[in-house]
């Protein structure tokens, strides 16, 4: 959010609230905190660690990123490992890493990533078909020059018992900005939004955790179903 920053010509005799008024409209202007989570990464670059030992990721909020210990996530990568990243901010890159355990979300120090070049820009039919993580299903369809989404999700990585029902479930359609798309589906005060990536032959995918049970998530690196 860029700050706004306005002229006033006052009275001497206002000065003293023209004070009150010039630091209410500071208050105001201060940017809003820069949040590492899926809306900050429409179109996300990529990014390889580099260095010689594990990157951990770092919290979101409560005076983080920073590099207090007490910021630091359990949650790692090592050196080799490709990122997903976004937004910077002062220092630290928010990134994501597709995996077939969720993924993980967050801050990582900036000097520790190397840019990747992008891929080329897919072609819509490229996108279509059914992609999957494990148990979970993405069918990705062309529609009147977009993309029709359906998709659902399992808690936990082992099989289902069959005729189990799916802890969540997202849909919607779309026209894909360069490798990336993101599908709504609108269900009242709390909307399931999925982001998913073309990279080469997999699809990053990642959700706002609103679209079913908390356990059973989108995230996770898709290939085609064989």
């Amino acid at each position: 959010m860029r700050r706004l920053i306005a002229s006033m010509f006052v009275a001497p005799l206002l000065v003293g609230p023209l004070f009150v008024a010039l630091g209410a409209a500071t208050a105001r202007a201060e940017p809003a905190p820069i949040t590492c989570d899926l809306f900050q990464m429409s179109q996300p670059d990529r990014a390889q660690v580099i260095g010689a030992d594990r990157l951990h990721f770092v919290k979101d909020g409560d005076g983080c990123p920073d590099d207090e210990a007490s910021c630091q996530e359990r949650s790692y990568v090592m050196p080799g490992d490709v990122l997903l990243t976004g937004v910077d901010n002062d220092g630290f890159t928010c990134a994501y890493f597709p995996n077939h355990a969720r993924g993980v979300w967050g801050w990582v120090k900036s000097d520790r990533l190397k840019p990747l070049p992008a891929f080329p820009t897919p072609k819509l039919a490229d996108w279509a078909g059914v992609w999957v993580d494990d148990n979970d299903t993405v069918r990705l369809t062309l529609g009147g020059g977009q993309l029709v989404a359906e998709g659902t999700a399992f808690a936990g990585t082992a099989q289902p018992p069959a005729g189990t029902a799916p802890g969540a479930t997202m849909g919607g359609a779309a026209g894909p900005r360069d490798n990336f798309v993101m599908f709504e589906r609108r269900q009242g005060r709390h909307d399931c939004i999925v982001g998913v990536t073309l990279m080469g032959d997999a699809l990053e995918v990642a959700d706002n955790a609103d679209c079913g049970s908390a356990k059973a998530r989108f995230d996770g690196e898709y290939h085609r179903a064989k």
